[in-house]
């Protein structure tokens, strides 16, 4: 109907591609605020203080694109471990040991940007 509606009035752009996802499950059930089954951003607040990024990623990372998909504590903890915490972990220890390695712990003063840059 709206995409219609659009058209009818004749001096909006249509939208050429309308993303749609399917379905995210909590715990292999349906979410239903009605039967308070869903993660509540307040409990979740209290429970982990300052972690909404965390959140933010584990539901992103799980997004239901092309098939319905379900949200687990148990995939959200390892979502956590292994790809923030491994993989960003990581990254920070060998930038600080390449840092002290190359730069005697000094992060060096940005120089010229060229074309490539």
């Amino acid at each position: 109907v709206f995409p219609a509606m659009l058209k009818a009035e004749g001096s909006y752009i249509l939208p050429e591609n309308v993303p749609a996802n399917e379905f995210l499950n909590l715990e292999n059930d349906k979410i239903s605020t009605s039967r308070n089954w869903a993660v509540w951003l307040h409990e979740y607040l209290e429970e982990f203080p300052g972690k909404q990024d965390v959140l933010r990623y584990a539901l992103t990372a799980n997004a239901p694109e092309t098939k319905d998909n379900d949200f687990t504590w148990k995939d959200f903890q390892a979502r956590n471990n292994n790809e923030l915490v491994a993989v960003l972990g990581n990254f920070i220890n060998r930038a600080l040991v390449l840092t002290q390695k190359y730069f005697n712990n000094l992060v060096p003063a940005p120089g010229e940007l060229s074309g490539y840059d």
